[in-house]
């Protein structure tokens, strides 16, 4: 076998699969924020071209604020989505700082005389299917992203490695440049320099050195910046026109560009893949030039000269500018030639109140890019628990209500439980773990496809597939599966450590299961055992299979199942996107006595605006 196909043999292994799974949480966090970040990108980048769009091109400061903060805005999107991957979203504290048992809240449900039987407001449903229909597709979409999570993440790291290593090699280059063909300048030169640093205001002398391995007038360093001015224009150069020059360099040690600098180039190397980066840090630079024009001339008072002296260096300029370095030649020579022969030599101040309006918009505008609010989607939801009319609890639902209210969110707990099928798995501390159980009759499989079939009703599928959508109306009808064979769901656990770290799920004979050498096969299992276990299989927080988990555990042939998720639904403790999922999931197997719950999620307002969307959404799921 070639090198290539041994590779490809140990990427796709299950040991491969576990060993990943072991950083599932970080790799998923980080893909998502990923995923995420192509419309929060998009969206920064529209409302910063709208803002500078409204601004003269003689407004260079305010420009180049909002497209910092712009920039800066695109990499916090990024981390507070990361940092939103990895929490739960708690119920929020009442008036005296407490929080309200979520038992409380299913016993109220239970114990309610009242009536929220209204009239079903034509108006009233149809935003509630449309929000629905919102919450499907995406809900839909989800699990196949997350399918891809691991490889973009990995692509997303090979691309990152390559721009680091570049980067490291021009930091490197820099420091070199410092200490590698230099010279002190002139005596006139060093009290020019300082006297143009004392009219810039700077508070600190500034290092300028000759060096014959530039061409261009530039600044290197971060912290401690140093002017490099090629040894060529110190002879060859008219002193007036370099000084000029001069005065252009020290304008961005004054404004501190060369930290801005290296913001910049982490973002380009974090967002490599994003156009809109490039298209921001591209205004950042041009407008960071026209900046520090401006201030150069401001001092100079001479802008044909300064023009001449800009051609002049072009001319002679033999190699692109680093990323890293603050060089006299940045960004686009004919534009900033433009600017310069539009502005006057008195430079007016930038106004504050439309400078700080504009930046105060952009600021929020990101923030809701990067913690992708749902507040749009809330907005029509609020009236749809009303539009449910309560039905009576059964046995399922007053099961559902003794459950525990605070669950262990430990998997080694779960795996030491007293259950037999948890003492068996319990067992295997390190290795594979097979099980099967039966599955409904309406369900059905084929390779790792599960599938809930109705004729009248959805058509849910959930594994490496997912759709869910309406009959007739479905994102991929019922012959898109066929041909779909009843048997039962058999799950396999992947375990290190004694705790669990990669599920997988499918409906299909035992005999199609494949099974490595060490692989422990615990055979056929009670399906109440089964559903029990991996609903609080999907309670850890650091379990990273768990929303596939449910369409097991809800697809089993059990009575206790719908119970199972209902707690998973008004359970805190639990994540965000496994409650949407539960509650989706209770509306697709159709269990009506879930409405007196789901209708309570729906309307408190302490829940996460997703979780009352789903369980509003699943109440139009039941069967009336």
């Amino acid at each position: 076998m070639t090198f290539a196909g041994l590779v490809m043999q140990g990427l796709f292994s299950p040991q491969f699969s576990i060993q990943l799974s072991s950083a599932q949480p970080y790799v998923e966090a980080a893909g998502w924020a990923l995923v995420h970040f192509l419309w929060q990108g998009v969206l920064v980048a529209a409302v910063a071209r709208l803002v500078l769009s409204a601004l003269p091109a003689s407004r260079a400061r305010m420009r180049y604020g909002i497209a910092c903060v712009a920039m800066i805005s695109m990499l916090a999107s990024a981390l507070v989505t990361a940092a939103r991957s990895f929490g739960t979203e708690p119920f929020a504290p009442d008036a005296t700082g407490s929080v309200a048992p979520i038992s409380s809240l299913y016993h109220d449900a239970a114990g309610s005389t009242g009536s929220l039987t209204i009239s079903l407001e034509s108006g009233a449903l149809r935003a509630r299917e449309s929000v629905w229909t919102a919450v499907v597709l995406w809900e839909t979409m989800r699990p196949r992203v997350e399918i891809l999570l691991p490889w973009i993440v990995l692509g997303w790291c090979a691309g990152v490695l390559a721009l680091s290593l570049r980067l490291a090699g021009e930091w490197r280059l820099t420091r070199l440049m410092r200490t590698t063909g230099v010279m002190p300048m002139p005596q006139e030169w060093e009290q020019r320099v300082q006297a143009l640093a004392q009219r810039l205001s700077l508070t600190r002398p500034v290092l300028a050195l000759q060096s014959v391995t530039v061409d261009v007038p530039m600044v290197v360093g971060i912290l401690s910046p140093v002017v490099l001015v090629p040894a060529s224009l110190v002879l060859g150069l008219p002193h007036h026109y370099l000084e000029l020059l001069m005065t252009h360099e020290l304008a961005h040690i004054r404004r501190r560009d060369p930290l801005m600098n290296a913001v910049q180039a982490i973002v380009e190397t974090l967002f490599f893949y994003h156009p809109a980066t490039w298209w921001i840090t591209r205004i950042v630079r041009e407008e960071r030039e026209r900046c520090c024009d401006e201030l150069t001339i401001a001092v100079g008072k001479d802008v044909q000269g300064y023009v001449r002296a800009l051609l002049f260096v072009e001319e002679h300029r033999t190699g692109p500018v680093m990323l890293l370095a603050s060089a006299v030649s940045g960004g686009s020579l004919l534009r900033r030639v433009e600017h310069l022969l539009r502005v006057a030599p008195a430079r007016r101040a930038c106004d504050v109140v439309p400078g700080a309006l504009a930046l105060s918009l952009v600021t929020i505008l990101a923030v809701i890019a990067a913690t992708g609010s749902t507040a749009a989607l809330a907005a029509p939801m609020q009236a749809a628990p009303n539009a449910i009319a309560q039905r009576p609890l059964t046995s399922a639902s007053r099961l559902a209500l003794s459950l525990p209210t605070e669950p262990d969110t430990s998997t080694e707990r779960l795996l030491t439980d007293t259950s037999a099928l948890s003492a068996r798995i319990a067992e295997t501390r390190n290795g594979v773990v097979h099980f099967s159980f039966p599955a409904k009759p309406e369900a059905c499989g084929r390779d790792s496809l599960l599938v809930l079939r109705a004729d009248d009703r959805n058509v849910a599928a959930v594994g490496s597939r997912v759709d869910i959508g309406r009959s007739r109306k479905a994102v991929h009808n019922w012959t898109a599966v066929s041909p779909c064979a009843e048997a039962p769901i058999n799950v396999t656990l992947g375990i290190i450590a004694g705790r669990v770290v990669n599920a997988r799920s499918r409906i299909a004979a035992p005999a199609l299961m494949p099974k490595a050498r060490g692989e422990r096969d615990l055979g056929m299992v009670s399906a109440a055992d089964a559903s029990s276990y991996l609903t609080g299989l999907a309670r850890t927080k650091e379990f990273g299979s768990a929303v596939e988990m449910l369409a097991a555990a809800a697809l089993a042939r059990s009575e206790s199942a719908p119970a199972s998720l209902l707690a998973l639904v008004g359970d805190s403790n639990v994540a965000t996107r496994v409650r949407v999922r539960a509650a989706l999931w209770v509306g697709q197997i159709g269990a009506p006595s879930a409405s007196a719950l789901l209708s309570k999620i729906a309307e408190d307002l302490r829940a996460p605006a997703r979780v009352r969307e789903a369980a509003a959404g699943a109440l139009t799921s039941l069967p009336q």
